[in-house]
């Protein structure tokens, strides 16, 4: 190797380390009550990552929790009557002032459970039921808080403020029917319709205007069911089971369900969270119920172990812990939660804040309208060859996406037209605009308009 190319390579590798880890993503275990057993876990996060709520357990048995940086951990109390022996949280308002989940007043399980809503203001209520027994469990919140799904007993219930609670329906063949998730705005709900043994079961999704509509399964399995929408209600993730193996599937109305597999060794995988478009999903896959690996995926990398990615990608120290299972992430993707194992043995849950790749996000943004213009950090970043650029435009507009070197040289042009407002991702393949592969380095991206002018830098390493 010649002495000018060790050089570039020096001054290469001293800039990939600035970039990639100049500001490291940030990891909490968010602890426990005072006197709990440290069994916590982390089901759902507020839009903006500030609150989370999940459940622990604590000497009294397992309480809902809402966590904040500031006041950490804390109850969310009781019915008015005191009458919940346990409670469980499972998803949040996307502005945190709503929680939505079940508690057990008897001790017996299912055969008790009742939904509860939470707010500030008025602590908890019931969601109602659709069966005599009264039993019912929510299981999510639309973004403004005015939605609610979940189990009324025997049938998916939708409940909001104005009308109550209503029923879902439920598929031919299959007389019970849970739904699981809402999109943002309340109008598009996901569950499973399944018969009284729980041996077929099948996803649903549910319009106002269309009502209930099966999804059918993935290929060579006869069940299925979801665990998360996307927020506008485009992409729904889950699983979809043969009689020994099951696997995480990805569902949009264009492609069905595609399989996204699950991690290697794994005989099970159940997604928990989908970022604002579908364009990252993270959940756990599970060798046995009790070892389980937490994992993202994106359509460039496809699933991986989030530990993995956490520790050579953002550079975090995570020795000792096993991450188990990621249960939701915000809808920008910048913020994960879920549960692991901490470094003493004890089940934590866990939040993570992917600082590195959303600095220039929070830099490069300009409120135009209703919307914000985003630039995004690429993913994967670094990357060999491809990469996802996502950007969010706040109104419809003529819009270029360049990619420069560092000397400001125009290596190729990605986007150069009309656009909606909304999301966007491109994906940029490591060649300049002669489709010629370029080398490993530094780049710059740009994206620009008559309202904006955004930038970032990636890394290509061949």
């Amino acid at each position: 190797m010649t002495r000018i190319s060790l050089l570039c390579y020096s001054v290469f590798f001293l800039l990939l380390s600035s970039l990639c880890f100049s500001q490291h993503a940030t990891f909490q275990g968010l602890g426990d009550f005072p006197g709990g057993s440290f069994e916590s876990s982390a089901q759902s996060v507020s839009a903006d990552g500030a609150v989370v709520t999940g459940y622990s357990n604590a000497e009294s048995g397992s309480q809902a929790f809402m966590w904040t940086e500031n006041t950490g951990m804390v109850s969310l109390g009781n019915l008015p009557d005191n009458s919940f022996k346990a409670s469980w949280a499972n998803s949040i308002s996307a502005d945190g002032k709503v929680i939505v989940g079940y508690g057990d007043p008897v001790g017996d399980g299912w055969n008790s459970y009742k939904g509860f809503i939470w707010t500030a203001t008025n602590g908890m209520s019931l969601t109602g039921s659709l069966d005599g027994a009264g039993r019912s469990m929510a299981f999510d919140v639309s973004a403004d808080g005015s939605v609610v799904v979940g189990d009324g007993g025997q049938q998916a219930f939708r409940w909001q403020q104005s009308e109550g609670i209503t029923g879902l329906g439920t598929l031919p063949g299959k007389p019970n029917s849970r739904a699981v998730a809402v999109s943002a705005d309340g109008m598009v709900a996901t569950g499973s319709s399944y018969n009284s043994t729980w041996t077929s079961e099948e996803t649903f999704r549910w319009t106002q205007d269309g009502g209930i509509q099966g999804l059918g399964f993935l290929s060579g399995t006869s069940n299925s069911f979801p665990n998360a929408i996307s927020p506008d209600g485009s992409v729904i993730a889950g699983t979809s089971a043969s009689s020994s193996r099951a696997y995480a599937y990805r569902w949009t109305a264009s492609t069905g369900m595609v399989n996204i597999g699950n991690l290697p060794g794994a005989y099970t995988t159940h997604p928990g969270g989908v970022s604002q478009n579908g364009e990252i999903i993270v959940g756990g896959s599970y060798v046995n119920m009790s070892n389980g690996q937490a994992f993202i995926w994106d359509s460039v990398n496809k699933m991986r172990n989030l530990k993995t990615v956490l520790q050579t990608e953002y550079g975090l120290d995570l020795t000792g812990w096993t991450l188990q299972s990621a249960s939701d992430i915000t809808p920008d993707g910048n913020v994960i939660v879920g549960w692991g194992v901490n470094p003493s043995g004890q089940q934590e849950a866990f939040r993570v804040a992917l600082d590195t790749t959303r600095t220039l996000l929070r830099e490069g943004q300009r409120t135009v309208g209703p919307v914000d213009f985003k630039l995004r950090q690429n993913y994967p970043n670094p990357f060999n060859p491809i990469t996802a650029i996502s950007y969010q435009l706040g109104v419809n507009c003529i819009v270029k996406l360049q990619i420069y070197n560092t000397i400001g040289k125009e290596i190729k042009t990605l986007v150069d037209s009309y656009q909606n407002a909304g999301e966007h991702v491109v994906e940029w393949n490591g060649t300049d605009h002669t489709s010629k592969p370029v080398c490993s380095g530094v780049y710059l991206y740009s994206l620009v308009s008559n309202e904006i002018n955004l930038q970032g830098k990636m890394i290509l390493i061949r």
